[in-house]
């Protein structure tokens, strides 16, 4: 069964499979404390011989770990990272803690790899959790983070950002189980999308492959970079779009303009992952280290340049001699940082600047030539500045985390600090100055965003905001939406017989909109070119017939999609994903439906309009479970060729796969009965006739059981559990579905709005420790797929403490018994 959480992330964003599940590290704002201890009295000289700025070439060294309940007798210690290694000049150096190093299986809560970064070039400490937070907010795939007081064989060794590791384990937590046996590269720097022929050597010289490495296949990298420059800009968006979330990418984009993080693709041509994904074989961008973000590295800028930063800058200045920004270009002799190599020692010398391979950023540059992507690129800017960067609630956010961390970064020793006390406690008005300890040279003394000389954070966020509000309002924005009649296709074909019939998409657009420009592209990530439109555009409002042919296909499921763009539209572009199911010649075996449960409690019985159900049996999909999608805020009615039908009606799918099946009964099943089908490979099962009633409510369960600790979450403290009981007097979110009808009313597959609470229509009556609780809200959840239910209630004083149980009745129906939460 899928989880809660899964459940919880089927919300309108990018790339979004899911949102990872709870942990001890990040669930709550918080100053861990991690102690280890070195057998070996030299263990800092032996990090210090061991140290590589790659991964492949860094080993590891054992130490033993405690972190609160978690005791390890042998982990996995190395330094990390390039300029906040070289650049410390204390020996407060960035730590990469591998757990299951030397010990298999050795994991915390399904995370086996931790980074320790220092905070270099950051005297206010919260830049990186606070992109981070705003990364996440806005839909891209990015590491949770925290803080650590870090002691080593029992001496303070200072304040740490504690984060995730982008590896297997964070694949699956975050794109889904059986999602990390794709490619994974980081870029270092000069990692720019450059093609240099197809020699892999070359590449290595500049990205990391972070998983398959024992295969050494980099042909699906070089391929990527190979398209990306010679690609005409005019073909780009249609052989681009099949095989890249190019969303995520411009999204990314936009947040490190906004935030002026240039120590990333566009500035330093590094600090980012790109992922194949093996479900629909797209690449996708994850972000990764921003601790430099708001400011923090210039690039030979001044601190009012950075804050004027045009909203397609790129560095193309090599040797820092011309990045396009207003007031002048990027000072000629700039180096990184300027007047200093980096690292300290190495690299560029001081005075010479840049490198001939951060020259070109083509992935940037081309993207914006294409002009439906550079517009789509403007629209997801302003979104961010509308709903997630926002002066007063970004800073408040940030000094909300100093005031926790303030009491771990006084008590840092003086020889470890990397920046004083005084400028950590100016850091959110005031220029930093050079660092503590000496900083890394070339460090200028004010501005510009050397390392320790970071900008002031509230006046730099105001000054920045304002900058691109004003640069946005000087271009065209786009002022209407547009729509399509369905979220998905899906065709069935026997093998060598004649195509299915076409399908029409209907293309709609709102407002003053009529007439507005649309083209369609096809494009298939297998089998060939088995897709194709009848027209290449045209005015909106219209329609397109569809038309898939896998007459020359093997058996087997094959995926496209149609991607269609309008001029001036907020939503543009929409894909409508395509899937053919090509059968055998022989006869194709029916599905066959063997019980339908509540997803939450796992319990048979009626059902109720809007209820998250999942339907077991036999050949009712794919082998490998495939999950459901959205399109125009809708979640799909096809998944992988499978469709569930409540009396004819399509119902919206969680997930599918060939002996379990998850959807969301429609909105409209209204009858005392209703007749549930499933059709696959063109095949329709017999229909399994169910008992509708208006509520058949069902806890969720944090381990997915129907019983135990329930997914509930404390208001004021994160996920209830036995280490975060919920004080008596306290809010609580219960979620649950089979509540029923919701006023307004809900609308099938559809995204709760934030704007706008949808009540359950029945009442609602909640026990907590055997004592009735006061209900403060009931209904769908914001940001949610409909047929998820939040119930907000409030501990009684008189509850007991301890583990104790959660009963919700819904228009008189219970939900199941045995659910609990922790009450202190």
């Amino acid at each position: 069964m899928k989880s809660i959480f899964t459940l919880l992330a089927l919300t309108v964003g990018i790339a979004c499979a899911q949102v990872p599940p709870p942990h001890t590290a990040f669930d709550k704002d918080q100053v861990h404390e991690i102690r280890l201890r070195f057998p070996n009295a030299d263990w800092y000289q032996v990090l210090t011989k061991n140290y590589s700025g790659t991964e492949a070439d860094n080993p590891y060294f054992t130490a033993s770990l405690e972190w609160g309940q978690y005791k390890f007798d042998s982990v996995g210690v190395r330094f990390k990272g390039n300029s906040s290694y070289s650049g410390s000049r204390t020996t407060k150096k960035p730590f990469r803690l591998k757990l299951n190093e030397f010990v298999k299986g050795q994991k915390i809560e399904g995370i086996g790899a931790f980074n320790l970064s220092n905070g270099l070039g950051d005297p206010s400490f919260v830049r990186e959790k606070v992109y981070y937070e705003m990364a996440t907010a806005i839909g891209l795939k990015a590491p949770r983070s925290n803080f650590a007081s870090l002691y080593i064989n029992d001496q303070y060794w200072g304040l740490y950002v504690l984060g995730e590791v982008v590896n297997s384990d964070f694949l699956k937590n975050y794109l889904g189980k059986g999602e990390d046996a794709g490619n994974l590269y980081k870029g270092n720097i000069g990692a720019s999308f450059d093609y240099i022929g197809e020699d892999k050597a070359k590449y290595k010289e500049v990205w990391e492959k972070q998983t398959n490495e024992e295969a050494d296949d980099w042909a699906d990298l070089i391929a990527l970079c190979k398209l990306i420059n010679d690609t005409p800009v005019a073909q780009l968006r249609a052989k681009l779009e099949p095989i890249m979330d190019v969303d995520s990418v411009l999204t990314a984009f936009a947040l490190d303009n906004a935030t002026v993080n240039l120590d990333s693709y566009v500035g330093m041509g590094q600090n980012f992952n790109v992922y194949k994904r093996p479900s629909d074989n797209r690449w996708v961008w994850i972000v990764w280290d921003p601790s430099l973000a708001f400011g923090g590295l210039g690039q030979g800028q001044t601190t009012a340049q950075m804050q004027q930063l045009i909203l397609e800058w790129v560095n193309t200045g090599v040797g820092g001699g011309g990045g396009a920004i207003p007031g002048g270009g990027m000072p000629p002799g700039g180096g990184v940082p300027p007047g200093g190599g980096l690292p300290p020692g190495g690299g560029n010398p001081g005075g010479a600047g840049g490198s001939p391979t951060l020259a070109t950023r083509p992935l940037a540059t081309k993207l914006w030539q294409v002009p439906e992507y550079k517009e789509r690129y403007r629209q997801i800017y302003q979104q961010l500045v509308n709903k997630s960067y926002v002066p007063g609630t970004v800073v408040a956010r940030m000094n909300t985390l100093r005031t926790m961390i303030r009491p771990a970064v006084t008590a840092e020793p003086d020889a470890q600090r990397l920046v004083t006390l005084a400028a950590f406690e100016s850091a959110m008005t005031t220029d930093g100055t050079a660092t503590a300890g000496g900083g890394a040279p070339g460090a200028p003394g004010g501005g510009g965003g050397g390392f320790g000389s970071a900008p002031g954070l509230q006046p730099f966020i105001d000054a920045r905001v304002a900058s691109i509000k004003t640069q946005l309002a000087a271009t065209s924005t786009p002022n209407f939406t547009m729509s399509v009649n369905t979220s998905s296709l899906g065709f069935t074909q026997q093998s060598a017989g004649t195509a299915a019939a076409s399908q029409s998409l209907a293309i709609f657009v709102g407002g003053t909109a009529t007439g507005a420009n649309y083209s369609i592209s096809a494009a298939t990530a297998s089998g060939g070119t088995w897709l194709t439109s009848n027209i290449a555009g045209g005015l909106a409002p219209g329609s397109v017939k569809v038309t898939a042919n896998g007459s020359a296909l093997t058996a087997g499921t094959y995926t496209g999609s149609i991607n269609i763009f309008v001029s001036g539209a907020i939503n543009s572009p929409v894909m409508i994903p395509v899937t053919l199911t090509v059968t055998p010649a022989a006869a194709v075996p029916v599905p066959i439906i063997s019980a339908i449960v509540n997803s939450a409690s796992y319990a048979a019985g009626a059902i109720a309009p809007g209820e998250i159900v999942t339907i077991f049996g036999t050949i009712m999909g794919p082998a490998t479970l495939a999950s459901g999608t959205f399109s125009n805020s809708k979640l799909s009615t096809t998944v992988g060729g499978v469709q569930v039908t409540f009396d004819g009606v399509a119902a919206p799918l969680v997930y599918a796969s060939s002996g379990q099946v998850s959807a969301i009964v429609p909105f409209e099943v209204n009858s005392s009965q209703s007749t549930v089908k499933i059709i696959y490979n063109g095949q329709t099962s017999a229909g399994t006739v169910q008992t509708v009633a208006a509520t058949a409510p069902g806890i969720f369960t944090t381990a997915s059981s129907g019983t135990g600790q329930g997914a509930i979450v404390n208001n004021l403290s994160g996920t209830n559990s036995a280490s975060n009981a919920a004080a008596k007097g306290a809010s609580v979110s219960i979620y649950l579905t089979g509540g029923g009808q919701t006023n307004p009313a809900g609308t099938s597959g559809a995204v709760g709005q934030s704007g706008t609470l949808q009540n359950i229509s029945a009442p609602v009556v909640v026990a907590i420790g055997g004592q009735a609780a006061t209900v403060t809200y009931s209904g769908a959840v914001p940001g949610s797929v409909q047929g998820l239910y939040q119930v907000n209630a409030t501990i009684p004083q008189g509850s007991a403490t301890g583990i104790v149980p959660v009963v919700v009745s819904i228009g008189g129906k219970s939900a199941q018994n045995g659910v609990t939460m922790w009450v202190k």
